[in-house]
């Protein structure tokens, strides 16, 4: 596991300097305000790939690691699972255009920009499907490969747009598209050539009825989770205190932002959770538990590493890589650096319970997450403003953490040290691969 691992992190920092070259040139092109209007028009597509997906995802990697024989049949049923929850959901949007609520949640942002965003619902949900066939089949590089060229394409769509094309809005929203097409194309080739030859008649409805209602809790859970920091960008449309519109924008900007930085700062500790569930899928439960202990071991340390780090740089970050206007992104990325240890804490606890098959624990908490999140936001990001918000989803992550330890103490009882201290085995380990990795 710790060689995946250390791959997966490699791979994950390649995308993140990507995707900080990509943020950077953003946020200076367009600007507080502009870049404000862009997380709107981005909350659409981020909302439907949290909650679309209806745990087929999740399936996948469970039944593709447990019944590898059927990996054909997975493949066919994703593409036209894709397919129609993705269009689906794009119909829904469009009717939504059309309505006075609309009108005014996009009040200052053509509406056009809205529905080229939405239109990639369908390429994103094929690909998130075929992604997780890679995944749950164990061949992690392949998949950190693609990411890495999505990642790149992006970064030169953004460049030619801006640069070439002379485009601001109109140039990241475009930029999006594109990747969105390059992702279900690149997913296709990828599991025609190294998975299964792609045949798409027929859908096979036993495994539907098999894999969908497992999928579906573990799905609802970690939907809502993912979806607290979209819906708290969402509910700060209308409860924050700044009266002009630009001004608004200009906020939400800092708290997307803000919420984008803490995500790049989960790449290195959620990279031991990527390869942790393939690992422990499967495999007996005693095995499992050590698995997860130490996982959570080496998870704890990354994040509390990382944002330790970030913690006291990240005002100088934001200023050095976006400009001085952009300092105020700093106090609500500093109420979420608790939340970022209590969230690592969970997704390892969840991970192992979802691997046990465990997956009732995983939705109390996390719609439990998302409820307190929601309501605190609601009230906090009027009174507090954004950091009113990221206390909100700090809050959110620490009811998540919680009702999973106590679930994964009764479930697997286990030394609360063999969870959060790195043991001495670890560090021979980690002494003994460096040392191998010098001599190569």
């Amino acid at each position: 596991m710790l060689r995946d691992s250390v791959r997966t992190i490699a791979a994950k920092l390649l995308i993140l300097v990507i995707g900080i070259a990509a943020s950077i040139l953003i946020a200076r092109k367009l600007g507080p305000a502009w870049r404000g209007a862009l997380a709107l028009i981005m909350l659409p597509q981020t909302i439907f790939l949290k909650a679309a997906p209806l745990g087929i995802d999740r399936g996948n990697i469970y039944f593709c690691a447990k019944e590898p024989e059927r990996v054909r049949d997975i493949v066919r049923n994703s593409f036209w699972a894709g397919l129609i929850i993705g269009v689906a959901g794009f119909i829904l949007f469009y009717i939504y255009t059309l309505t006075s609520a609309f009108e005014s949640f996009s009040q200052g942002i053509i509406s056009g920009f809205f529905i080229i965003i939405a239109s990639t619902f369908p390429f994103l949900l094929i690909s998130l499907y075929l992604d997780a066939v890679i995944y749950g089949r164990d061949m992690i590089g392949i998949r950190n490969l693609k990411e890495i060229g999505v990642n790149l394409l992006l970064l030169m769509s953004l460049i030619f747009g801006f640069f070439v094309m002379k485009k601001e809005l109109l140039a990241a929203v475009g930029a999006s598209w594109v990747v969105a097409i390059f992702g279900f194309i690149a997913s296709l080739i990828l599991i025609h050539k190294y998975i299964s030859p792609v045949k798409l008649r027929g859908i096979d409805w036993s495994y539907l009825r098999r894999s969908f209602p497992f999928g579906l809790k573990n799905h609802i859970s970690i939907a809502a989770i993912m979806l607290i920091f979209p819906v708290l960008t969402f509910i700060a449309r209308s409860r924050l205190p700044q009266e002009r519109i630009f001004e608004r924008f200009e906020q939400i900007a800092f708290l997307a932002m803000a919420f984008a930085m803490f995500d790049r700062g989960m790449l290195m500790p959620r990279s031991i959770v990527f390869a942790l569930v393939p690992k422990i899928t499967g495999v007996d439960q005693d095995e499992a538990l050590r698995w997860t202990l130490k996982a959570s071991r080496y998870n704890i340390l990354f994040t509390l590493i990382v944002f330790a780090i970030l913690y006291f740089l990240i005002r100088d970050i934001a200023v050095l890589f976006y400009g001085k206007s952009f300092g105020p992104i700093a106090e609500p990325f500093k109420a979420m650096v608790p939340g970022a240890i209590f969230l690592s804490i969970g997704e390892v606890l969840a991970a192992g319970l979802f691997a046990r098959g465990k997956v009732n624990a995983i939705l109390a908490a996390g719609l439990l997450g998302f409820i307190v999140s929601t309501i605190t936001g609601w009230y906090w990001l009027n009174g507090f403003s954004i950091t009113g918000g990221a206390l909100a989803a700090t809050l959110g992550f620490f009811i998540y953490a919680l009702v999973l330890f106590v679930a994964f103490i009764i479930e697997a009882p286990f030394s609360g040290k063999d969870m959060f201290i790195l043991s001495q085995a670890d560090m021979a380990d980690i002494k003994g691969k460096l040392r191998r990795k010098a001599k190569s």
